[in-house]
């Protein structure tokens, strides 16, 4: 169970940078607040916590 959580949360974080990576590169499509930002955070973490979590409940 922690290996998949593991491999969820690389997979998650691998997904994030990339798309940073390419809002860097090409210029944000909306002009990014702070409060924007932090919102996108927000979701990408709760996102992420059920990614986890629904790993976890179906390897157990």
């Amino acid at each position: 169970m922690e290996y998949a959580r593991v491999v969820g949360l690389v997979a998650v974080g691998l997904l994030a940078v990339l798309a940073l990576s390419a809002v860097a590169y090409l210029g944000p499509p909306v002009s990014v607040t702070p409060a924007r930002a932090v919102v996108a955070l927000l979701l990408l973490f709760v996102a992420l916590l059920a990614l986890t979590a629904r790993v976890g409940l179906e390897t157990e």
